[in-house]
């Protein structure tokens, strides 16, 4: 026996969020949740309920919990067949009700009950619309967040991974019921993929793009599928061409699987809130084991393309240059947030990476048309064929997808500009580091050794602390950011061991404090003071910003508190704070 569901999120349009999804008759209510789940891509982190209308108390099934102080009492959702049920209540129609606080309503509807067909997992016939982001407000504050997102993101819909996912959906599943992750077997053991396997959800435009920027040449007139194997088998037929544009972080991954190969291609991987330029362009994935730790899963064709020229690629001078230039862009974002063109040239003369500004322009260009990162950040062809304007900004991979979000960001929180702050190359290239960038902090050596002798973290635990601060302290208040705060983090990451009323917590809230007083504050370095009080023009999809060419903000050290003015100065110059940043005080 099989039924049959169309399931609609209720209040959102243009367009809707649905699923056709079809379930085998032995299911529960709690085996239809965890369907429902994965056929719309929650992440399953709240309370559910299913009722006959939302805050209809007839009948409620759910996971009863004495802790939440249920008014209602609530049905064990794992004991009741969902065949059996609506037959018994001659339901056609009830609700899903995910998330008790934004309460996302599915209108479910029985569309058809069939005697005859068995099945072991659910699959989906069709379906419509991304699913919105968990904690977004419910409907209405998605409605919103669609104002600032592409068409593509709103209409992200597959049904081939839809149904990868639904596979391992079955009946009698535990309670958290964690999805398979990708890259894994059921058995959970690893299992490699191809070129193909990882590009399958990438559409045909999006290669067709891809390949334009790499100087790939494909067929515009074939098929999506025909696309997807001309474009892999382009990539690994001019592999030392895609080699040569990767980036450093990339050339790593790569590296550490040289030197330690794994059957699936598999390399170990901090999560720091990005993915590697060879994720984004389809040639890797990032998964989870069942330890939640992340690696990357390099394609098998790709890698086996690639092994023989990775030495040979990156001893290449030119390689060798572009990379060190882009890592000074990327440590110049992380410091400020986004730079414009403008500024990176500047500052290149400033650190004698070029004598003139001329100079420093031929250098962008030089480096533009074989930089991953860069083609990534623009995605504009017309930047590649040498058309470079100065208004161009490039974003931090920590924060936001467009400029507009940063500025609005900064705008929200109220940052003012002070005397401008002035980093040194190795501060820039500390900052670019991957997988943990080291943002420059005066506070930063006496933090970080409390937690490595006094609360006994090692080195690289201790490292991924100040990065969690730092990026939550980015980020904080922000309206699409999901993660907790800087002060839950600490607290249940790092004291977790110790009473509130021990001295070592006391200590480290101490420090704590003071390290955040003195962290650098993202700010928007490269806009037109006016603009930046005001708005900015965008074009749509373009990273290119209206800005005027004179009048640029500059980067303080934005404090929470300022320093006495005979402290050192927050900003690292080792002067007294009343003689560097503190002198128009």
């Amino acid at each position: 026996m099989t039924l049959q569901f169309k399931i609609q999120i209720r209040g959102i349009s243009k367009p809707p969020v649905w699923r056709r999804i079809v379930i085998p008759g032995d299911f529960n209510f709690h085996d239809f949740h965890n369907a429902i789940q994965r056929a719309f891509g929650w992440w399953d982190e709240h309370l559910y309920q299913f009722q006959k209308t939302p805050r209809n108390i007839d009948w409620i099934l759910g996971i009863p919990d004495e802790d939440d102080f249920w008014v209602e009492k609530v049905e064990d959702s794992r004991e009741i067949n969902v065949a059996s049920f609506i037959k018994s209540k001659k339901l056609n129609k009830f609700v899903y009700v995910y998330d008790l606080g934004d309460e996302w309503v599915h209108d479910i509807t029985l569309e058809e009950t069939d005697e005859e067909t068995t099945l072991e997992n659910p699959i989906c016939l069709a379906g419509k619309g991304a699913c919105p982001p968990e904690d977004c407000g419910g409907a209405w504050g998605y409605e919103d967040m669609k104002l600032e997102m592409s068409k593509s993101e709103i209409n992200e819909f597959s049904l081939l991974a839809t149904n990868k996912s639904l596979a391992f959906c079955v009946s009698g599943a535990s309670n958290l019921v964690p999805l398979i992750p990708q890259g894994q077997s059921a058995d959970g053991t690893r299992k490699g993929k191809t070129l193909l396997d990882i590009l399958q959800d990438y559409r045909k435009e999006d290669l067709l793009d891809q390949a334009d920027l790499l100087e790939l040449k494909l067929d515009s007139k074939a098929s999506e599928k025909e696309t997807r194997e001309l474009f892999a088998k382009a990539v690994t037929d001019n592999i030392e061409k895609v080699l040569s544009q990767l980036t450093t972080e990339d050339s790593k991954i790569l590296e550490t699987l040289l030197e330690k190969p794994t059957p699936d291609c598999s390399v170990t991987y901090y999560d720091n809130f990005h993915d590697p330029m060879i994720v984004v362009w389809g040639f890797a994935e990032m998964c989870m084991d069942n330890e939640g730790d992340t690696y990357v899963l390099v394609a098998s064709d790709f890698w086996k393309a690639a092994k023989p020229y990775i030495k040979k690629v990156q001893s290449k001078e030119e390689v060798q240059f572009r990379m060190a230039t882009e890592n000074f862009i990327i440590g110049l974002t992380n410091l400020y947030g986004q730079v414009s063109i403008k500024f990176v040239k500047q500052e290149m003369v400033r650190l004698e990476m070029a004598k003139s500004l001329k100079e420093a322009e031929d250098l962008v260009h030089y480096i533009f048309a074989s930089s991953l990162w860069l083609k990534n950040h623009s995605f504009i062809k017309e930047f590649i064929k040498g058309v470079i304007p100065e208004s161009l900004l490039f974003l931090s991979p920590y924060g936001w997808e467009r400029p507009l979000q940063l500025e609005k960001a900064i705008a929200d929180k109220g940052l003012a500009t002070a005397a401008p702050k002035q980093f040194t190359m190795l501060q820039i290239l500390e900052a670019s580091l991957a997988p943990i960038p080291i943002i420059p902090n005066p506070k930063f050596d006496s933090f970080i050794d409390m937690l490595i002798y006094e609360m006994n973290f090692s080195d690289e635990e201790a490292l991924d602390i100040c990065h969690q601060l730092w990026y939550r302290e980015m980020h904080e208040g922000d309206e699409d950011f999901y993660e907790d705060t800087t002060l839950e983090y600490f607290i249940d990451s790092v004291l977790y061991e110790y009473d509130e009323n021990d001295y070592q917590y006391k200590r480290a809230m101490d420090q704590l404090k003071s390290f955040l007083d003195y962290m650098p504050r993202w700010q928007m370095k490269g806009q037109a003071r006016k603009k930046t009080e005001t708005g900015l023009s965008l074009k749509k999809e373009s990273t290119i910003v209206n800005a005027t060419s004179s009048d640029y903000v500059t980067m303080p050290v934005i404090l929470k508190k300022a320093p006495g003015r005979n402290d050192l100065c927050p900003c690292g110059s080792g002067k007294k704070y009343k003689k560097c940043c503190g002198r128009e005080n």
